[in-house]
């Protein structure tokens, strides 16, 4: 988790793990033992670990965005004119036996709402935007799948009940450029993969990575610009990608975390 990978690492001099919480007592134990902590430390309850004396604060973990809004607010790319998003997955054909629950329909929790929403999530915030309208298409391209327990056997084959390929294509607002996503879940002989390419009339902006959970780990950045005299006489392979090397801190993943708890502890408050 990126959480305690930041307080474990470069922010081990401010702050220190005192107790866990999970909604099972069961898996509470466990994560308390696995983070060196007596069992009575580990919770399934928010109002147990809140009201623990040893602890100053409680923090609620989900999964933050990337903020690679910098470029496309600086007007470098111009008047963005359409954003082209490909996600391949090639390890949720085998999910943990602990996340079971992600192929119960009735569990809430789905292929759909976990990748998916949060990589379109990461895609628009990055543009400030959000669909004026969309068609959407899904579809269940692997009719099974397994689970790995802790000792890391797989279960035997059991019917897969949510979609594994799913396709997007709309208009965002502001401005009207055309958004197309296509996520899927393919067997391991197909690498996983993730690329994003933002085009502006300016330039273009390229995020690429080799996993599709891009708010938790940050893919690479590539630009491509021209000229205010560009003809675009360039040739038939036009401009080419230029890599932009950014802090990671500024990425989001481990490095993001640790910015808002750096600034937590300097008693900064966070930025929005």
């Amino acid at each position: 988790m990126a959480h305690v990978a930041s307080i474990k690492g470069s922010l081990a001099s401010q702050y220190t793990i005192t107790a866990v919480a999970t909604s099972n007592p069961e898996t509470a134990k466990a994560s308390a033992k696995a983070h060196g902590l007596p069992e009575d430390k580990g919770y399934s309850s928010p109002e147990d670990i809140a009201n623990d004396p040893d602890v100053d604060m409680v923090v609620v973990s989900v999964k933050s965005p990337l903020h690679k809004q910098e470029i496309v607010k600086s007007g470098l790319l111009g008047r963005i004119t359409s954003i082209s998003v490909l996600g391949i997955d090639s390890q949720l054909m085998n999910f943990l036996e602990k996340a079971r629950y992600i192929n119960n329909p009735t569990s809430g929790v789905s292929m759909i709402s976990i990748p998916v929403v949060h990589t379109l999530g990461v895609i628009l915030h990055v543009l400030s935007s959000e669909f004026s309208s969309l068609v959407a298409q899904t579809a269940t391209t692997y009719a099974t799948m397994r689970f790995i327990s802790r000792n890391g056997s797989l279960s035997p084959l059991e019917p897969k009940r949510h979609a594994d390929n799913v396709a997007v294509a709309g208009l965002l607002t502001p401005g009207d450029a055309v958004l197309n996503f296509h996520y899927l879940i393919t067997a391991p002989a197909t690498p996983a993969m993730f690329q994003c390419i933002i085009s502006g009339e300016k330039g273009a902006l390229k995020m690429e990575g080799k996993s599709v959970a891009v708010q938790a780990k940050p893919p690479n950045l590539y630009l491509s610009k021209g000229s205010e005299n560009d003809s675009g006489a360039k040739g038939i392979d036009g401009n080419s990608w230029e890599e932009v090397q950014v802090e990671e801190s500024r990425l989001g993943g481990v490095g993001g975390v640790a910015e808002v708890y750096k600034g937590i502890a300097e008693g900064k408050g966070v930025e929005p």
